[in-house]
């Protein structure tokens, strides 16, 4: 029927992975991927606003941006930036857990299914072990430590931050 909703409920993996959440000590994050706004799950029939952030009882860092006939929209959230970056650079990377360190992500939740964002590239991450695998959700625990504020007594350079291109694609200002 057309113009009717009807509640669906969520798959029995994603409860698996909440209680999982729910079970570790410690303020942390988690970061949801695919990295869409917009989501097919192959448990519905239409494609949804991504509903991580409003099942889980964790705080989740998801996909905002929608794209549309090959168009995405930004979105204002300021970490999104940061991902997008790390995301177009996740082949050249092992340990994508540091980066996602300083975010405070202890966690990183895939939906298991082909959205035409290959996400493989988790599985061969040095720092990124696989804790819980449903039918619907794989969890990876970053084993980095994460913190909301971070102190460090080193310093080091990002080659090419200093490239005006690059310090937008990471939503830098030139005068950052």
């Amino acid at each position: 029927d057309y113009g009717r909703l009807e509640a669906e409920d969520y798959p029995r993996g994603w409860y698996e992975v909440n209680d999982y959440l729910n079970s570790q000590e410690g303020d942390f994050d988690v970061l949801f991927l695919p990295w869409q706004g917009y989501i097919n799950f192959s448990w519905l029939d239409i494609s949804i606003a991504n509903p991580a952030n409003l099942f889980f009882d964790r705080p989740i860092i998801r996909g905002e941006a929608i794209n549309v006939i090959g168009v995405k929209t930004q979105s204002t959230n300021p970490i999104h930036p940061y991902i997008d970056f790390l995301l177009d650079k996740k082949t050249d990377v092992d340990d994508f857990g540091s980066w996602l360190s300083p975010l405070n992500v202890k966690y990183v939740i895939v939906a298991n299914q082909d959205y035409g964002e290959p996400l493989d590239f988790l599985d061969h991450q040095g720092d990124l072990t696989k804790v819980l695998e449903t039918d619907t959700l794989t969890l990876f625990r970053n084993e980095n430590i994460v913190t909301k504020f971070s102190y460090t007594g080193v310093a080091f350079k990002i080659d090419g931050l200093g490239d005006p291109n690059l310090r937008h694609e990471v939503g830098l200002s030139p005068a950052d």
